[in-house]
């Protein structure tokens, strides 16, 4: 096969700042004039929810707002309680202001709490109330989820056989490891004896469970209805699935297999892109065969299997991964990812591209230094990017300490979510570190990589000397490579 290198692929080597020092005095005939032809405009609120392992962030983030000042009320019910607000920002390049309000509450006070937050801006008489529950606001990958319950079929007997058929229940995002399931036959309630596995906890404490039961491969044969069911402590309401035999499917297991997108780091700054097809519900670890085609040529390209993975449910995924060309991605070249599996009567086929209708805008980036209170307590600085207003979705996002890359642990990244107030995306990074490291000085920069930024590459700074956001330039290397895409 032709390997062929992508032209100008490189790393991301340098990142130089040039902080802008230029001060707007307040007595120059052009600040007056700023000032007093800039229009009002009420304020936007976003609710956010921004998880660690012992505690969520709470908050509201008010954007769009001209003039300040604006008030924050907190709410648990109809008690109020304090929180942490940071300072405006005044957005240069529309000229309106940006701040967030944040409450921290522990992982039951979240399940089980009301809570709102009240913003009124006086210049255009607003008040804006936000109930922000994990159902409303833009979740973290550590965000606690609702309850769910997915019943699937675990085994395909021969269709003229008499042996039984293999169901497996699956329940995640549960508030215990103890869970109550029901069973019903054609919506009548059926005694049924499961197999449990162990209960396994996730990184944002809830559970994770599964059941195991067989019923007479005669009756699902026939049609018969199965489902699980049980109620979510939180809500009280019943979470349940239904599950009946798929009348000539080919796909008998439940077998899910998915396409990702490559980062836009990968695409933009490594110019590679890496495509990953995963299949998930794997009866075994073994058995997997993925092949790949590319829509020029339709030929078989080359790619790398990674070891399968035990999940919770007692049953294994397993991903493949491509890499190619940023330009190819770039141009909208289709690649297609077929999956073959014991017990599959035909492969399961998906195929993914770039989408080129979309209208590529460029990310607004703010970022929000430590409240005061906070820092008041000297344990912990909590900063905030805010991403907005950026089209497509697709984005990646880095934070550096003194100009170091920092561990990805250490911050929590929303997925970005369509504003409906306006067209495009927008997206929060939350950065939590010791009060201690804030003092060193820092700087600490929030690195966004976006096709529709300069140079694909924008970046906001902070440290506690100034405690104000500063705007810098990008100088971006792209180191030559003769490296192969695959």
């Amino acid at each position: 096969m032709e390997r062929r290198g992508c032209p100008g692929s490189g790393l991301l080597a340098d990142l130089k700042e040039e902080r802008n020092t230029k001060e707007i005095s307040a007595d120059t005939e052009a600040y007056a004039e700023y000032w007093t032809t800039e229009p009002v405009a009420a304020p936007q609120v976003f609710p956010m929810v921004s998880s660690t392992r012992e505690t969520r962030s709470v908050g509201c983030l008010v954007s769009g707002y001209f003039p300040e000042p604006i008030s924050v009320v907190w709410k648990e019910g109809s008690s109020i309680i304090p929180s942490k607000d940071s300072s405006s920002v005044l957005q240069s390049s529309s000229g309106v202001y940006v701040s967030n309000s944040l409450i921290n509450v522990s992982r039951q006070e979240l399940q089980s709490g009301d809570f709102s937050c009240t913003v009124k801006h006086a210049a255009t008489n607003s008040t804006i109330v936000k109930r922000v529950s994990v159902g409303s606001a833009s979740l973290s990958s550590v965000s606690v989820a609702t309850m769910t319950v997915k019943l699937v079929q675990a085994s395909c007997p021969e269709s003229d056989g008499n042996q039984d058929v293999s169901l497996v229940c699956y329940v995640t995002s549960s508030p215990s490891s103890s869970v109550q399931i029901g069973w019903r036959e054609d919506d009548n309630e059926v005694s049924l004896l499961p197999t449990s596995f162990p209960a396994t906890q996730a990184g944002d404490g809830t559970y994770s469970l599964s059941f195991s039961v067989r019923v007479p491969q005669a009756k699902w044969n026939k049609g018969a209805a199965y489902s699980c069911y049980t109620t979510d402590p939180r809500t009280k309401e019943e979470v349940s699935s239904v599950l009946t035999r798929r009348s000539g499917a080919f796909n008998c297991l439940g077998i899910v297999v998915s396409l990702y997108r490559p980062t836009a780091e990968d695409v933009l700054i490594n110019k590679k892109a890496v495509i990953t097809c995963r299949a998930i519900n794997l009866p075994a670890s073994t058995g997997a065969v993925f092949t790949w085609t590319r829509e020029m040529g339709n030929c078989t390209v080359e790619s790398v299997t990674e070891n399968p993975e035990l999940t919770s449910s007692g049953l294994y995924s397993v991903s493949s991964r491509l890499s190619v060309c940023a330009e190819e991605w770039v141009k909208g070249e289709r690649f297609t990812c077929r999956m073959e599996y014991p017990g599959l009567t035909e492969p399961i086929v998906k195929t993914i591209s770039k989408d080129l209708d979309v209208l590529v805008k460029p990310p607004s980036v703010y970022v929000n230094g430590p409240p005061t209170e906070e820092l008041a307590r000297n344990e912990k600085a909590t900063l905030i990017c805010m991403i907005k207003g950026f089209s497509p979705a697709d984005l990646s996002i880095k934070w550096l300490q003194a100009g170091q890359e920092m561990d990805s642990g250490a911050y929590d990244t929303t997925i970005p979510q369509a504003m409906k107030e306006a067209e495009g995306y927008f997206a929060v990074s939350t950065l939590q570190i010791d009060a201690e490291d804030w003092k060193k000085g820092g700087p600490f920069t929030c690195v966004v990589v976006h096709e529709g930024a300069p140079q694909n590459v924008m970046q906001r700074s902070i440290d506690k000397y100034s405690g104000k956001p500063t705007a810098v330039n990008v100088s971006v290397n792209m180191l030559d490579s003769t490296s192969s895409c695959y």
